[in-house]
């Protein structure tokens, strides 16, 4: 009699067959969730991270597959406007772009006094308590002008006993939104413009190496560039918020004063260089390739008040917080599976 293997076609037998459990995929992710970032990240774009079961276990939270009734419903709260003073504000990622932090206020002298004169930032941001989950550009920026500003922010008390299992919570709630197979979203940067462990002097000479480059095309012009300079020579009295912000009295067209351009551009440098200084670098963050994104531009979901993914973890639809499957847990498919491994002889 032959063997049902021989009986099935290769590709009937290999979607029976599947390479992982459920079981097996639940634990590899508790193990890489309890490392941290990088481990989740590398997890979850590795062959099995990307298995089409552990897209299925991410949609799986009921006490039946993990054995906690509440474990995955998440609190959410906001947005509301907070402080992004960076005294009591944590980033949690190990690189902050000064042109990312600068490139929309230094494009124009009216994006400036409006960015001064508001102290608020732009958009909103994703924090859990004091710790910046995503975002950190968006409160950068903020700080790099006005460091007693505010900001809108998200605050999600994302599952985990430290600051790096609450950013693998993050990448596993975007992993849950990705189809099967697709690898997590990321992003990276210039290290030669990064701020963090830099003094005021060294921000101070990036932003002045960057003088008339557009890092951004949406900015509204080039970094610090001579028309925005011009303006603010021509027009004095218009621009006073800066000159107060500055703490100088304004340089005029005809009063005699040499290198006006260049003094007025190294003075803004100078107060954004002090401001970015004061963020401190964490030593134990990850870099940013291996941080969650929330951004829909690099592929990655919109974490929003109201939104589909707001909405499932804050009523416990995602399967984000450990353990991902109880002790002893045997899908369904996957006792079919071993059902037909044992008559198809297969070990």
């Amino acid at each position: 009699m032959l063997k049902l293997k021989e009986l099935l076609s290769e590709n009937i037998l290999a979607s029976l067959l599947r390479e992982y459990s459920e079981e097996e995929l639940g634990k590899a992710l508790d193990k890489a969730f309890k490392a941290g970032p990088v481990a989740t990240r590398k997890f979850l774009n590795s062959p099995m991270g990307q298995d089409a079961s552990l897209n299925s276990l991410l949609k799986k939270p009921e006490p039946e597959t993990d054995g906690d009734q509440t474990d995955d419903k998440i609190k959410v709260s906001g947005p509301s406007d907070i402080s992004v003073d960076p005294k009591t504000m944590i980033p949690t990622q190990n690189f902050i772009d000064a042109m990312k932090s600068v490139a929309f206020p230094l494009g124009s002298a009216k994006a400036l006094m409006a960015a001064l004169s508001s102290k608020k930032g732009f958009g909103t941001i994703v924090i859990s308590d004091n710790l910046i989950i995503d975002g950190h550009h968006r409160w950068s920026a903020v700080v790099a002008l006005t460091p007693d500003g505010t900001i809108n922010a998200l605050d999600v008390k994302w599952p985990g006993d430290n600051p790096a299992q609450k950013l693998s919570a993050a990448q596993i709630a975007i992993a849950s939104t990705l189809p099967p197979g697709t690898k997590q979203p990321s992003a990276t940067g210039d290290p030669a413009t990064d701020i963090l462990g830099k003094n005021a002097a060294t921000v101070s000479k990036i932003i002045m190496d960057n003088v008339n480059k557009q890092p951004d095309a949406k900015a509204p012009g080039p970094l610090l560039n001579d028309k925005m300079i011009k303006n603010m020579i021509t027009n004095p009295d218009a621009h006073k918020v800066v000159w107060d912000w500055l703490g100088i009295e304004p340089l005029k067209q005809d009063d005699g004063v040499k290198n006006k351009g260049y003094k007025i551009r190294l003075a803004i440098a100078n107060k954004v260089g002090e401001n970015l200084a004061s963020i401190k670098k964490n030593p134990s963050a990850p870099d940013r390739d291996d941080m969650p994104q929330f951004d829909p531009k690099v592929g990655g979901p919109e974490l929003k008040a109201g939104g589909d993914l707001t909405n499932a973890l804050k009523t416990g639809k995602i399967n984000v917080s450990p353990p991902f499957v109880k002790d002893g847990y045997k899908a369904k498919g996957n006792l079919l599976k071993e059902h037909f491994k044992n008559i198809a002889g297969i070990k």
